[in-house]
């Protein structure tokens, strides 16, 4: 199934790249932004969601997880989706509250901080005595820390991008990304656990997409203040971002 959604992804992209739909504003209907203006904002949103994809399919892959690897009953293992869907749905709304508070950087930032401390013996915890609460509790953690990240880049992401390019920007990153890492990350973590027989590889995978994704999230200014709907002069401090440079 992830596979099909790969693919379905994939053409979405393809139907995205070959022709760039103009999107609407206040003054109608605005000229789309050529891909070649903004690749290079594209290439720092997609590797912030590196740590969002990796992670979130690590949490739906701690089932499998579970059941095989740590030999848990598959009822126990099935327990830690739910918790996962509960720590989403309410920590999506915390999340929300907290970047419209003390910014969208902080919230973006710091909980992927946080697990790239965590996620190793996290693993190693659970793997020393695994039962039901060390699962739960890794789930939880895990969950709690992707949520807020996940939460915050699809608010600063159109916050950052042209009005003429919101839509279109933020569907190729969404795409792309889900497509390449949320797509591949089953494949890899199995291909992981069978070519090193070390049940804490998952941790160190989540690791790698973690500092690969805070390193692009070094480079995004604070759009707290910035807004869908701002005007000209406050659009110009994002237009001052190295490596995503607008017209």
């Amino acid at each position: 199934m992830r596979w099909l959604n790969f693919y379905n992804e994939l053409l979405i992209i393809v139907g995205i790249s070959v022709g760039i739909i103009p999107e609407c504003d206040k003054g109608g209907l605005q000229a789309a932004y050529p891909l070649s203006t903004h690749r290079r904002f594209l290439l720092i949103g997609l590797c912030i969601m590196i740590v969002v994809n990796v992670t979130s399919q690590l949490i739906n892959y701690m089932t499998s997880y579970a059941i095989k690897t740590l030999h848990l009953d598959p009822s126990i293992a099935q327990t830690s989706i739910l918790i996962a869907g509960l720590v989403s749905f309410f920590g999506a709304l915390a999340a929300g509250r907290l970047s419209d508070k003390y910014g969208r950087k902080k919230v973006l930032t710091l909980p992927v901080i946080v697990l790239c401390i965590v996620v190793v013996p996290l693993f190693s915890w659970l793997h020393e005595a695994p039962d039901a609460t060390r699962l739960l509790t890794v789930t939880f953690v895990i969950s709690a820390m992707i949520v807020f990240p996940t939460t915050a880049v699809l608010v600063i992401v159109p916050e950052i991008l042209p009005a003429g390019y919101r839509s279109t920007g933020t569907s190729l990153i969404y795409a792309l990304g889900s497509a390449l890492f949320g797509g591949t990350t089953h494949f890899i973590l199995t291909a992981l656990l069978a070519w090193t027989n070390h049940p804490v590889a998952p941790a160190y995978y989540v690791l790698f997409a973690a500092a690969v994704s805070l390193c692009a999230m070094s480079l995004l200014p604070e759009t707290r203040d910035l807004g869908v709907t701002a005007n000209k002069t406050q659009q110009k401090r994002v237009a001052s971002l190295p490596l995503a440079k607008r017209e």
